[in-house]
């Protein structure tokens, strides 16, 4: 199932202009725990236990209170509920995948 609709096309554009905004090295202002949203993502996605609906939600709920607000909270619904849309899918195929 493709992804699409108005909330991950945002999602997508505004993640592209954070990116070119972004120099090597520099942490986000907005992520200001000890642990960086990225690092908990790439240790869960190398284990198998993370996919681009989670991930997306992670980020967002992490920085909600600082940059994005309430619409940060509106983008992790729209994302829960495409979630919840494929989720029958992927438990499947990770049912077949540990047969």
């Amino acid at each position: 199932m493709a992804l699409s609709g108005p909330w991950y096309e945002e999602a997508e554009a505004e993640k592209e202009r954070e990116d070119r905004e972004k120099s090597p090295g520099n942490e986000d202002r907005h992520y200001r725990g000890k642990v960086q949203p990225k690092d908990l993502i790439n240790a869960q996605a190398i284990e198998g236990t993370i996919g681009p609906h989670e991930a997306i939600m992670i980020e967002y709920l992490c920085r909600w209170r600082i940059k994005g607000g309430v619409e940060d909270l509106k983008k992790v619904s729209w994302w829960l509920t495409e979630l919840l849309n494929v989720a029958p899918e992927i438990l499947e195929r990770v049912r077949e995948d540990n047969r």
